[in-house]
């Protein structure tokens, strides 16, 4: 029996009509692409898809031919596997095909359809995070972003294939990224002209594709409680929701998380930290500052959480969207302070800071001063009116059961990476 690895085959390649621009892979310098170009002999099937992605993220066709059909049993089971093989990550694209099968074989024709997901903003922590989640479970991932040579290797050569795009206005790009995909991830960086512009003409590209699957740019505190003009940086989310209920065809999944705890020290975390030289100062504002419990997250358990809600959340597979909780802790500030203290072995204090009266002054004074253009300047302090409020706060009955997923990572493990 021929070991898979060895066995042979040739590729025909038609070239694409239109320049490649993206760098190939080292199995594919040595394929001058001509109008039609033969590839006698490909060394081994594990490179394959690497090359096949490539050749299909630049736009050209294929069609590959296995060798000479075989007589035993045993060589066409390996025969068999070896087409499973090449044709897993790819029999979810259009105009491909695999030939060459033995007659005898229930795999001929090959049937290509649409199972594939698509992840926007790939290239991103938790874009990267996503993709290997989905690539774990057993998942065709297809990716769009800016630079390819940010990611990671491993997930490079497991992709179904690789769209990069000149910015968030690359219509070309995003309907090449969708097309033939049965949902999609938009895991876009949380910037303003992102996810209201950005995530828009994403959600259009999917309704022209016919996609009814789309988990929208969130992993945020859940804004739907909140008023517009409240926070700046969350009113885009509430105007994309708002006009995707309006306009769109798709009803898109939103995930609340709480924040990333990677961000749990910075000035917009619950106790906006004071990191000084002798001692961190966990702040509070308001009578009932200290009891109001915070809803964080690891993206590392955003990225799996969120996979399991694309595959088993109630309604997502139907199209009916929907809003999920999927935090992996919700803490005081009390108790972040005292994980700080027992994970960094350094001195802390709890303090409170000011009234949300005299809080929401300030934000109050900042907003007409500066002007809405320059709202990051005091979104630090309009986060913490309304964290500090209660607002966010996720009860138990809208908690998407985590635990049966992955175990949720415990407070002190996710502050350990950042003290």
């Amino acid at each position: 029996m021929r070991n898979l690895a060895s066995l042979e085959a040739s590729l025909t390649l038609t070239a694409p009509k239109q320049a490649i621009s993206i760098p190939p892979p080292p199995e594919a310098k040595k394929c001058l692409l001509g109008p039609t170009t033969e590839i006698p002999c490909i060394p081994s099937f594990k490179a394959m898809p690497r090359l096949l992605s490539y050749w299909i993220s630049i736009g050209a066709d294929f069609a590959l031919s296995l060798p000479s059909p075989v007589t035993t049993s045993t060589q066409l089971a390996c025969e068999k596997s070896a087409v499973d093989a090449v044709r897993r990550p790819f029999r979810r694209l259009l105009n491909h095909s695999i030939t060459g099968v033995p007659s005898a074989s229930p795999l001929t024709p090959v049937p290509l359809s649409h199972h594939g997901r698509s992840i926007a903003g790939i290239t991103g922590l938790l874009g990267q995070r996503l993709a290997r989640a989905a690539l774990d479970r057993g998942l065709a991932v297809r990716g769009l972003g800016r630079s390819p040579d940010k990611l990671d290797p491993t997930i490079a050569a497991s992709l179904e294939a690789f769209v990069q795009m000149a910015s968030h206005e690359d219509i070309p790009a995003l309907d090449k990224a969708v097309a033939g995909v049965d949902s999609i991830i938009n895991a876009y960086s949380p910037i303003d002209v992102l996810s209201l512009d950005g995530s828009l003409l994403l959600l259009r590209a999917a309704e022209r594709a016919g996609i009814k699957v789309f988990i929208a740019c969130s992993w945020n505190y859940d804004w739907t409680r909140m008023k517009y003009g409240a926070l700046e940086h969350y009113d885009t989310c509430i105007a994309f929701e708002h006009q995707a209920a309006l306009t769109s065809t798709i009803r898109p999944v939103y995930l609340f998380t709480g924040i990333f705890s990677s961000y749990m020290l910075s000035p917009f975390a619950p106790g906006a930290a004071v990191v000084g030289p002798e001692k961190t100062v966990f702040r509070y504002w308001g009578d009932d500052g200290l009891k109001t419990k915070h809803p964080w997250v690891t993206q590392d358990d955003a990225a799996v959480y969120t996979i399991d809600v694309l595959l088993h959340g109630k309604g997502v597979q139907d199209a009916q969207g929907g809003f999920f909780h999927i935090p992996s802790g919700r803490s005081t500030i009390a108790e972040i302070a005292e994980a700080y203290g027992r994970v960094s072995g350094k001195p802390y204090e709890v303090e409170k800071a000011d009234s949300l009266d005299e809080l929401r002054q300030q934000v109050d004074e900042s907003r007409k001063r500066l002007g809405r253009g320059r709202a990051w300047d005091y979104a630090s302090l309009a986060m913490q009116l309304e964290s500090n409020s209660g607002i966010f706060e996720m009860a138990d009955e809208q908690l998407y059961d985590v635990n049966k997923v992955k175990t949720a990572t415990t407070l002190d493990d996710a502050l350990r990476p950042i003290v």
